[in-house]
């Protein structure tokens, strides 16, 4: 249709007497579907230039694996406050001696597995305001589960755990704002951090050291526990 129309204009404009001139109104009409066509194709066009734009903008995090759900902020401070676990543990070692010192050194061992990209987490946070709020609220999470041990074997130390976690709970931040904290500064600094694919493989691991860690780190730091707030 649309060469039909250029034929009949080029006529028109050489004078044929044997094409008839349509009128204003049928050339209208005939231009009508391509004009139509022309902007179906630009509105196309723009949806998908939209549709990539979208995609290049969303959040990406250590090896372009996005935060799309709350399993990924678990998984991102699993691997922050284990690294910092990892530092903390490192502290006590280097205050210990004999048999504790090795069974420190032992535990800190089983975490660096853990997270093999440990020194690069370590590296990205320690610069931040967030790190020292990661730290805490992994000691807090420790006393967490050290008081719910102490309660389920009847621990003659419940007492004093208890006190020790309502002091720490009063002298940090929230637990759960800290997490959003650490979720932002791997979002920020998504390419010096690991896949978080590589994260989840070591996942259930982690969590189970991470228990036996924190058994052996207040084990070692009770009687200097208090100097933490």
């Amino acid at each position: 249709m649309a060469e039909e129309q250029v034929r009949m204009l080029a006529a028109a404009d050489a004078g044929d007497p044997e094409l008839p001139m349509p009128s204003a109104g049928g050339q209208r009409k005939r231009m009508l579907p391509i004009y139509s066509a022309v902007c179906l194709s630009c509105c196309l066009l723009a949806s998908f230039a939209l549709a990539g734009l979208r995609a290049r903008s969303r959040p990406k995090f250590g090896g372009h694996v996005g935060l799309e759900a709350t399993g990924d902020a678990d998984d991102i401070w699993a691997a922050v406050s284990g690294s910092s676990m990892i530092e903390q543990l490192q502290e006590q070692i280097d205050a210990a001696s004999g048999d504790a010192k090795a069974a420190l050194e032992e535990k800190q061992t089983k975490l660096k597995e853990d997270i093999p990209d440990w020194e690069e987490i370590t590296s990205a946070y320690s610069g931040t305001d967030a790190w020292d709020d990661i730290k805490d609220s992994a000691k807090v999470e420790a006393l967490q589960e050290a008081v719910a041990e102490a309660q389920a074997s009847g621990s003659d130390k419940l007492d004093d755990l208890q006190e020790e976690l309502k002091r720490a709970m009063e002298a940090v931040p929230s637990i759960n704002d800290t997490k959003e904290k650490a979720a932002a500064v791997w979002q920020e600094k998504a390419e010096q951090l690991p896949d978080l694919d590589d994260v989840r493989a070591h996942a259930q691991q982690l969590a189970d050291d991470m228990q036996d860690s924190v058994s052996g780190m207040l084990d070692s730091a009770w009687g200097s526990m208090k100097k933490w707030w």
